[in-house]
Order: structure tokens, then sequence, then C-alpha cells
């Protein structure tokens, strides 16, 4: 057969393929145009002309070898993808199938891509790495022991000094584990211990180096990278289903040595992604943008993980009184639309990176968090609190607005928060959870409540009084309720479990609520420093804020009457540029007056949306907290009897 038959006969089949079509001829009959020709790698059914592609060592005259060769290896890749997908008709899956096991087993296939990996064809090279990894998965989903080249490649990288092969491993190893995340399979622990296994050493002495000397920035980076990477898979691998058995340890101690990278001489970039990928091994969220598949299923609690992450936020709180926070400048490139280059006649001034200091603030809240729940006295937790809080406000000051840096200590989460709703949420639920911690052994039968008064007074100063964290997160959304209807309906955020334990916390506070509105009602007149006026980051509890819907509710096929999201709030007009009159005389005046009215409507929606069955859960305790905080508010501080 001819090289252009060749390429006629590969390019009718990728069309079949890629359509999942049953093929004309017998599966045996396409698997010598599939194999890649590789200098060094004789294949004698395929012509001369094609076994030295241009690029590739060679020197074909045949023009067309090269893409031919891709095109083999694309083949290959969308031909493992139908037969993983659920979609592809059965007779299709088993011929396809059948050619790929004959192709595994006549052409030793990976020997020849992973002589490929790296190479001087950039392409060529990526296009191999990505069809190593699909063949090695559909290898461990058919139960296929993996071969013996491909685990003698994978030693020979992680043992070789960074800056020669260990990132094409290091990559190949991600995509496979990445593709086991996404699979709706049931069997990944079973899947992935053939692949992990025989590395799980070679892995551990791999990191060991990598942490121990610091690589080279200008051709260790990569490398560096690679490894974060797969590291973060393995964590995310980990916390879905408990399948990383023969990588424990390294999932375990790994993690907490990445805060050493934030030290090094390395870009900024990397720094975020390692306080990023931080964050997030302790919100147990690692993984969580891989996919539907990639959501964590319900499961029993995993003690080892609990302990891992304990330790990790030790680790993180102890750094952080080593002075991490100030190891962390944030200048970062201002975020526009269309990219980062800027006009010589536009103005421009030194950024923030938002991204590390919301992802840096979450990291230490969080940590305090976990470690208060191990700590047992009331003084050792406040003493904590107020050390660790006052660094991250020390570490936040100089990114915050002017007018901000002036007011309220509790403003500092709605402004870090305001651009990213979910991690807003979670922050506001952590700072509530913090303080809730404090309180409770603050109030421990025996102690009385000498410190009350204090504590109320150091949650102000350490930025994480609930009441005020929860004014300024209804300022920020401009005391929508609408918004409120929304994160309520969401699975993407806690702001369910955040405000059903606030609200318990507020029939029980309601005095302090008072209080607190009122505090920032004065605050907030003029010549007075305080929170206050227009939409901006340091006047978050503005009544001028536009309002916003994530979901159009009146676009529900089950919706009878096609009410707008304000139809179904309204208990009156919804205008957020009214400000309202105060409802109680000498109760915190408008900011009162104006929470409550948000709850009010929010009460109502959840109401009107349960009446019509179209509330995704049921929503009785919430509704009957809300029912207590309006009937509190309406007899002026008097908590109805449950």
């Amino acid at each position: 057969m001819t090289a252009q038959a060749v390429s006629d006969v590969l390019a009718q089949l990728y069309r079949e393929v890629v359509l999942g079509a049953s093929l004309e001829n017998e599966g045996v009959d396409y698997v010598c145009q599939l194999v890649p020709a590789i200098p060094g790698h004789c294949c004698p059914l395929l012509p001369a002309a094609a076994t030295a592609p241009p690029g590739l060592g060679g020197h074909s005259p045949d023009a067309g070898a090269h893409e031919r060769v891709l095109l083999q290896l694309t083949v290959i890749q969308v031909m493992v993808t139908r037969v993983l997908s659920a979609e592809t008709h059965p007779r299709a899956r088993e011929t396809y199938r059948e050619i790929l096991n004959r192709l595994l087993k006549s052409s030793e296939l990976d020997l020849k891509l992973t002589s490929l990996l790296p190479g001087p064809e950039k392409l060529l090279s990526h296009m191999a790495a990505k069809c190593l990894a699909l063949l090695l998965y559909f290898q461990l989903r058919e139960e296929v022991p993996l071969s013996q080249s491909w685990v003698n490649f994978c030693h020979e990288s992680l043992c070789e000094p960074p800056g020669s092969r260990p990132e094409a491993c290091l990559w190949v190893l991600s995509a496979i584990i990445r593709e086991a995340i996404r699979d709706p399979c049931p069997r990944k622990s079973e899947l992935l211990a053939p692949l992990l296994t025989p590395l799980a050493t070679a892995l551990d002495k791999f990191y060991d180096g990598l942490f121990t000397q610091l690589p080279d920035p200008s051709k260790g980076l990569h490398v560096l990278l690679a490894a974060l990477d797969l590291l973060e898979l393995l964590v995310a691998a980990r916390i879905r289903g408990h399948w990383l058995d023969p990588c424990r340890r390294l999932v375990s101690q790994t993690p907490s040595r990445v805060l050493d990278i934030v030290t090094w001489p390395v870009p900024a970039f990397v720094r975020r992604k390692c306080i990023v990928f931080l964050k997030k091994c302790l919100l147990c969220k690692v993984g969580e943008d891989l996919g539907p598949a990639s959501v964590p299923a319900p499961q029993l609690p995993d003690p080892d993980l609990e302990v891992d992450t304990a330790a990790l936020a030790d680790v993180v709180l102890r750094a952080v009184d080593s002075g991490l926070l100030r190891t962390l400048p944030a200048p970062g490139k201002v975020a526009r639309f269309g990219g980062d280059e800027i006009h010589p006649s536009t103005p421009s001034g030194p950024g923030t990176d938002q991204v590390l200091l919301r992802a840096a603030s979450l990291l230490v809240t969080k940590s305090l968090e976990i470690q208060l729940q191990n700590c047992a006295s009331a003084k050792e937790m406040k003493g904590g609190v107020q050390r660790l809080m006052a660094q991250l406000l020390d570490f936040l000051k100089p990114h915050l607005p002017p007018t901000l840096q002036r007011r309220h200590p509790c403003a500092w989460l709605s402004w870090v928060f305001i651009e990213q709703d979910d991690d807003m949420l979670e922050a506001a639920r952590v700072s509530l959870s913090i303080y809730l911690k404090v309180t409770r052994a603050d109030n421990t039968p025996g102690q009385g409540q000498p410190g009350g008064a204090a504590w109320a007074r150091h949650s102000h100063e350490s930025g994480c009084n609930p009441h005020c964290t929860f004014l300024f997160l209804l300022g920020t959304l401009g005391f929508d309720a609408t918004t409120l209807l929304d994160f309520l309906i969401s699975s993407e955020t806690c702001f369910l479990e955040y405000l059903v334990r606030y609200l318990k916390l507020l029939r029980e506070d309601w005095s302090h609520f008072i209080t607190v509105c009122a505090q920032l009602d004065s605050s907030a007149k003029p010549g007075r420093e305080g929170v206050g006026g227009a939409r901006d980051p340091g006047s978050l509890l503005s009544p001028a804020c536009a309002t916003r819907s994530l979901v159009a509710y009146d676009s529900s096929d089950d919706s009878e009457s096609g009410e707008s999201p304000e139809q179904l709030l309204s208990t009156g007009e919804l205008e957020a540029q009214e400000t309202p009159k105060a409802d109680v005389a000498g109760e915190g005046g408008d900011l009162l007056s104006r929470a409550m009215r948000c709850l009010s409507h929010l009460h109502g929606a959840i109401l009107r949306l349960q009446q019509k069955t179209l509330f995704p859960y049921n929503p009785a305790a919430l509704v009957r907290l809300l029912g207590h905080v309006e009937a509190i508010h309406g007899g002026r501080g008097q908590v109805p009897s449950v």
C-alpha cells in the first residue's frame, strides 16, 4: 500500500470513528495503518517512505509523513474516547476495542510513544503524550496489565535530574488520573492501583528530592509545575474515593511541604498556585473544576484525612506566626477584558493580585477554624484569633482602598471576596464558625460570661464579628433578597449552612445585633468615619447597590404564573434605590430596617416557591428561623417561644 493510500484510509477511518460509526472492514484490517512510523522502530507493513517523517530525525521525501503520524495518533485518541463513552453503539465499541487490543499487543505502541517524550517536535511530543495517557487508561479499564516498558520509562524519568524527562512522565500520569476522576466508572480504586503501586517508591523519592533541593528557575520550573499538578490530582483522587493506598504517604505529607515553595525565588504565579492549592486542600475542594463526575460522592468520614487536614492547618498557622504573610507581596496587573496589553495613552497604576488575597485570607481563616477544634480553653482560643487575625488584617491593609482602611475592620471580608461569591460565602461561614467556637467555649457551664463584652469588642477588632460580617455581606449584595434566594438554590455555595447557623445566632443574640446596626448607622453619618455612601469597596452598606439575579425563575416550565423574581419577592415594592424608613425607632435605624426588609422578602419568596413546589429541597427549618427573626423584630426584641 502506498503512502497516499495509507493517508486516505486514515482520513476515512477518522471520519467514521468521530461519528462512532461501525467500520466497513474487519478490525484487523486497520491495525497496520494505525502503527505510527517512528524512527528506530521498523514496521514492515508500512511503505519505506513513511518510516522517517520530517522533524523526527529522518530525511524522507514524503512531505506528508509527519501529518500522517499526527493523524494516526489522533485516530487512536478518538477511538479510545469512543470505547470509554457510554453513547457509542455496542457493535462499534467492540470493533474499536478489538483494534486497540491488537494494536497494543502487536506493535509495542507504548514503547514507540515514550520514545517521543520529550522530543524536538513539540506538537508531535504533545500528541504522543495524550495518546499514551489514553491508551494506558484504556488498559486500566480493560484490566490489561501495563507493559514493563512503561514502568521502566517512569522509573528512569523520575530518577533523572530535573530538567531532563520527568515532566513528560508527570504529565502522562496527571492525564491518566484526571481521566479517572472524570470517568463515572465506579471501580476507580481498582483502576488506579496497577498504575500507582509500581511507582509509589519512585514518586516518593522524586518529591523528596524536589522539595529538598531548590530547582533552577530557568530549567526546573516546568518540572515543578508538572509535579504540583500531579500532586493536586492525587489529593483530589484521595478526597473523592480513598483509592490511593499506594501513594498514601505522598498525599498525606507532601501538601504541607508545598508551603516551602512560597519562600523560594519563584515567579509570583507559582506562589499563587501553591496558596490556592493549599486553600483547596483545607476546604476539601481540590479538583472541583474537573467536571460533573469529579464532585465528591457522599461517603463515610475519613479519619486519616481529618488528621492530615489538621496537621496541614497547624503547619500553615506556624508559618503565619513565622512571618509567612510578609513574604506574600500581592502586586498584580489589573484585570482587563482582552488581555494585559495597555495602550500608552491609558493611565495605569499598580494593581492587586485579588486571587492571592482571597486564597491567603481563606487559608489563614480556615486553618484557624480547624485549629480551634482542638483548643480546650477560651483564653487560648481568643489569643490565637486575635494574634492571627491581626496578622491577616496587617497583610490585607496595604491592598485595601484608602477609604476602607479607615473604616470598620469587619469590612475586609466583603471587599476581598466581592468578585468571588462562593469564596465570600465560605469565608463568612468560617468567620461565623470561629466566633461561635470561641463564644461557646467562653460560656461553658461554671464559667459564667465574664468576658462576653470584651470578646464582642475583640471580635470587631479582629474583623470576625458575625453581625458586622452579615450586614456588610448584605450591603455588598445591595440588600437584594433575589440574590440571597439564588445562593440558597445554588449547589455551588455553602450559603444555606451559613444562613441557618447565623439565624440561630441572631435569634439568641438579638440585642447585640441591634447594637451593631446602631453603631454602623452612627458611623455612617456625615463627619463620622465609618460605613456608608455609594457602592464602592469602602462603603458596602449603601442602599444604592445594583441588584443581580443568577436564576431566571420565570423561565421554569413548571411555573404556571410565569412570575418574575421581583413578583415572587414582592410584599410591597422591591426598590433597591429607595432607603426605607426605620421600622423600629431606636433599634438601629435605617440599617436594621433594610436588613430586616431583605430577610422578610426572602422569607416570602421561599414560601411562594414552596407553595408552587418549585423549591429544590425542604426549607421548613429555614422558613421557621426566618419567621422567628421577623417575630423578634416585630415584637421589639421579644424572643418568641418555640
